[in-house]
């Protein structure tokens, strides 16, 4: 594991102080984004080889210069010789257009610099999800498929505790309420059973190395003996690895956005999904979108197949159909054996008034 930044000298300078408070104030991002704003800031002045306070003396003579000169041809070294994703680039982007905002330093209403390609990498078919699947070990391969089944972001995902679905170990589906770190909103979202049989395993797993599970245990920790929650970038490196080795763009969100995108495409109520993913609902929305969770839950049931990689989800579409078929059975020999006791009773009552002579 690399070892963590060193970001000390920059904390204690006064106008990183100033604006690291600000943000904190405002409640911008989780704490977890805060950190990484403050990494990427520390990075870019490092790279500057200067110090904040000197570079907003120069960039308020010039900002222009200092946005073309420097923003630019920083954002050429991160994506082109540090081979940082695009998505990547634009935390970095907007970390440091927050720090220099807040210098009350003005720069050209861009949202990218222009010198940026094309991000010409595409999302991840099914087929590269499947064989990334196949080339990773028990616990990362839950991960992406509870990111699938749920909806949730990698931070959202590595945020869940035993607590979460302890209850549901031995269900077909789980439900899950959960507050939101980046937020600070509770939702709902759902595990199915391709999901939920991989956590039942990775914790029957960690079960037999002795380890005990309380409420507050993470659901996924790292590989040390001390119980570790994993931290995203930890897993973002792991992805990055297996990657490489198979030549493929290897990002966790390709999940999250399969499983939205197929949700939609049943025609599942598009604030539902986005609900289901944690995304914050329009006030305006808000207001008229009142679900109760067993609702939830049979739409999520209805719809689950669609999710499934097993042959676009036609495997799971039959299993959908024979649960159906099999509950509608039993209701039908419900009602059929209810008939035939109404009938016994009918006809027990016409032989009773027969026999008084009454017909």
């Amino acid at each position: 594991m690399k070892p963590k930044k060193d970001m000390g000298w920059i904390e204690n300078d006064p106008q990183v102080k100033k604006w690291f408070a600000s943000i904190n104030k405002n409640g911008v991002g989780s704490k977890h984004t805060q950190r990484n704003y403050l990494l990427n800031v520390t990075r870019y002045f490092e790279w500057l080889k200067t110090t904040p306070m000197k570079y907003i003396d120069h960039a308020k003579k010039d900002p222009e210069k200092a946005y073309r000169n420097d923003l630019d041809e920083y954002f050429n070294y991160l994506e082109n010789k540090k081979g940082l994703h695009r998505n990547s680039c634009v935390t970095h982007y907007t970390s440091i257009r927050s720090f220099l905002s807040f210098q009350e330093l003005t720069f050209p209403r861009k949202s990218f610099p222009k010198s940026w390609k094309k991000n010409d990498k595409g999302k991840l078919e099914i087929d590269e999800m499947k064989k990334m699947l196949s080339h990773i070990g028990l616990r990362d391969r839950t991960i992406l498929m509870v990111m699938r089944d749920s909806c949730l972001s990698i931070q959202d995902v590595l945020a869940l505790n035993y607590s979460h679905v302890k209850e549901c170990l031995n269900e077909e589906f789980c439900h899950l309420h959960i507050l939101r770190g980046k937020t600070k909103i509770w939702f709902d979202t759902f595990l199915g059973p391709e999901s939920l049989t991989l956590v039942k395993e990775y914790l029957e797993e960690r079960k037999s190395k002795d380890e005990t599970f309380k409420n507050e245990t993470p659901l996924f920790k790292t590989r040390a003996r001390k119980v570790k929650r994993l931290e995203p970038f930890e897993f973002t490196w792991i992805l990055n690895g297996v990657g490489k080795n198979l030549g493929i763009s290897t990002r966790s969100h390709d999940f999250r956005r399969y499983s939205t995108s197929r949700l939609k495409g049943r025609n599942v109520n598009e604030t539902l999904v986005e609900y289901w993913s944690g995304h914050t609902i329009p006030k305006e929305e808000r207001a008229y979108f009142k679900v109760a969770s067993e609702e939830q839950m049979r739409n999520y049931k209805e719809n689950y197949y669609a999710l499934s990689f097993n042959g676009n989800g036609d495997n799971g579409r039959i299993h959908e159909l024979e649960s159906q078929i099999a509950e509608r059975t039993e209701e039908f020999e419900a009602v059929t054996c209810q008939i035939n006791e109404t009938d016994q009773q009918i006809e027990d009552m016409f032989n009773a008034l027969k026999k008084k002579g009454v017909i």
